[in-house]
């Protein structure tokens, strides 16, 4: 998921992995709590892409 729901993945990929993501989180809430693109996770973006509107602010 922390490939797939990036704000840079196709639109396409992207609303089916949002969809996917909550789907599991009902099932496992624990295991997935933290799954999701790492700018909304761990307040990083591995692409450091300063135009996204998910980047992480301070």
């Amino acid at each position: 998921f922390e490939l797939r729901c990036r704000l840079h993945a196709q639109r396409e990929i992207r609303h089916l992995a949002w969809k996917m993501l909550g789907l599991v989180k009902n099932v496992a809430p624990v295991i997935f709590d933290n799954a999701g693109p790492p700018c909304k996770t761990k307040r990083i973006c591995p692409m450091n892409k300063k135009d996204c509107k998910w980047y992480p602010n301070p």
